[in-house]
């Protein structure tokens, strides 16, 4: 898992980094407080009608205003759907088809620990504890495991 949390460690500075492109422009978030939240807030486009009289509703490219204190999961956030997938289908050794954030602990040891699941192109399902330190140490467990050991089941919210 070494190899999965430098990924994540990567990937996240590009994240930090990266430039909006013009038409969405948008300051770049504050460095987040140890006393605050950090919170992601992803762009949304609008879609125009596909013929007069219809209109379409906005399409979201990602969650919107999520307030997360784990800076990996505020960078997978701010991904777009497809390059969230293959980031975390990377990180299992897998081409990743899908990503679903299952939720957040927010109390006890675990507090700050986000929890992803991914979906491969070969059909393995995994789930992903993303720790809400700085290089975003991460365990994987397959879903077949991980709904025997635990009441919590990849693809759905807890």
């Amino acid at each position: 898992m070494k190899a999965f949390a430098a990924l994540l460690l990567v990937t996240v500075a590009a994240c930090q980094q990266a430039a909006l492109p013009p038409e969405s422009a948008a300051p770049a978030p504050a460095a987040p407080s140890v006393a605050a939240p950090a919170t992601t807030a992803a762009t949304v486009a609008a879609v125009p009608p596909s013929a007069p009289g219809t209109a379409m509703a906005p399409v979201a490219t990602a969650p919107v205003l999520i307030a997360t204190p784990n800076p990996t999961d505020a960078a997978l956030l701010a991904m777009m759907p497809a390059q969230r997938a293959a980031f975390l289908g990377q990180g299992v050794g897998c081409t990743g088809k899908d990503a679903f954030r299952m939720g957040l602990a927010n109390q006890g040891g675990m507090a700050g620990n986000a929890y992803w699941s991914v979906r491969c192109t070969d059909g393995r399902e995994s789930s992903i504890e993303i720790r809400p330190d700085k290089i975003g140490s991460a365990v994987a467990i397959d879903c077949t495991t991980l709904a025997a050991k635990s009441n919590l089941r990849c693809f759905k919210s807890f």
